[in-house]
């Protein structure tokens, strides 16, 4: 019997569908276990603000936005999570986290994230409000008050996080070469040239893996676990119900 091109076109989304959950189980083999990623790219960024520790160099984190208005992106949000947790390990280090940001209303937001991890570790009091500079907006001006503002600094790491664009090659090839450069954004272009200029480059969801991988004790964001549960629920619901129509 001839199949119709509709049952042909079920049958594919089914195929594809199922595929999809398949990946989605072999990503997450240990789902419902609290377990830590243990991707290079982790261990590289986490072994760079140990060194930082032992050498009494500085962690610097540039957090850019891409709305003018203030909307904060997704991006954005897991730097100032990211900015919390580092500041609480880096709170009695010798050099404090330094942040830029290309947006006016992030520099309070990065203070309050600088202050809040400084308060988990119990020195609210060694809190600096010059810790967060504005460094300009536009992508150019703000690449050449990055590069300004760390003119002759020593950095164990500069971390790139937010909404960047082919524009962060700038500041990653002015750096020196024996600093590491981590870069972790979610605009496609920014990530093409950090993944030639950068040592290591976060992408997709490893962005928002970020907060947890670099606490002291890491986890993995409950969030990311629910949003493939959710993934996989659906599509389980959506099979059935497409097995059933064609049963039927």
């Amino acid at each position: 019997m001839e199949l119709s091109s509709s049952l042909v076109g079920l049958v594919l989304i089914i195929t594809v569908l199922f595929l999809y959950m398949i990946c989605l189980l072999g990503k997450n083999k240990f789902l419902l276990k609290n377990q830590h990623a243990t991707k290079q790219k982790t261990e590289t960024l986490r072994h760079l603000i140990a060194n930082s520790l032992e050498e009494g160099t500085a962690v610097h984190c540039d957090v850019s936005n891409p709305d003018e208005s203030g909307a904060i992106s997704g991006g954005t949000l897991a730097a100032l999570r990211t900015v919390r947790a580092i500041s609480a390990q880096l709170a009695s280090a010798d050099e404090p986290l330094f942040i830029t940001n290309n947006q006016g209303a992030l520099t309070f937001f990065n203070q309050d994230a600088i202050q809040n991890g400084m308060r988990q570790s119990g020195l609210e009091n060694e809190f600096d409000p010059n810790a967060s500079i504005y460094a300009g907006y536009s992508p150019l001006s703000h690449q050449s008050g990055v590069i300004a503002l760390l003119a002759g600094e020593a950095c164990a790491v500069h971390l790139n996080m937010g909404t960047f664009g082919p524009e962060i090659a700038l500041q990653d090839l002015a750096f020196d070469s024996s600093e590491g450069i981590i870069a972790a954004g979610d605009n496609l272009a920014g990530q093409a040239v950090a993944y030639v200029t950068a040592d290591e480059s976060f992408i997709g969801e490893e962005v928002f893996e970020i907060p947890q991988a670099v606490k002291t004790n890491p986890g993995t964001d409950n969030g990311l676990l629910v949003m493939d549960l959710l993934r996989i629920g659906m599509i389980v619901a959506i099979l059935a119900g497409s097995i059933f129509a064609i049963l039927a």
